[in-house]
């Protein structure tokens, strides 16, 4: 929702689908309220301290830790690639092309790493599209 009173839908999300995502990786203030229509709904509250902590494995195995890192990291990936396909010359595109893939040992602490750096990465890079599509001009061009 726009904010805690407006009636304006920003999303739609799906079952198993999270929110707050974002907030979560950029340290930013949660910005994003949910109402439900229609249906219940479960939502479980996380502390992302339990997952930000990489070598912490007193809450979150390894497992679920790299899996939380690969769910977000193709979530926003996914968000990107969307977002490149309606504006392919978008200034951006470029720094997503960079981003780099590991392709090191899987489910090591390694690979937790790599994909939790991938994650705060792809969100800075949705974070700067979502500016440039907001900008004061409205000209992504020149951002």
């Amino acid at each position: 929702m726009a904010d805690d009173d407006s009636k304006e839908v920003l999303n739609e999300i799906n079952p198993g689908e999270m929110f707050g995502v974002m907030a979560m990786l950029l340290n930013h203030r949660r910005s994003a309220s949910i109402r439900v229509e229609g249906r219940n709904a479960l939502l479980a509250g996380i502390d992302y301290q339990h997952f930000n902590d990489i070598d912490d494995f007193s809450t979150f195995t390894l497992a679920t830790k790299i899996s939380f890192f690969r769910m977000l990291s193709n979530n926003l990936r996914w968000t990107l690639e969307r977002n490149k396909m309606e504006l392919p010359d978008h200034p951006l595109v470029g720094r997503l092309r960079k981003l780099p893939l590991y392709t090191g040992p899987k489910n090591t602490l390694e690979e937790l790493q790599a994909l939790k750096n991938l994650a705060q990465e792809l969100a800075k890079l949705l974070n700067d599209w979502n500016a440039s599509m907001n900008s004061a001009s409205g000209d992504w061009m020149s951002f």
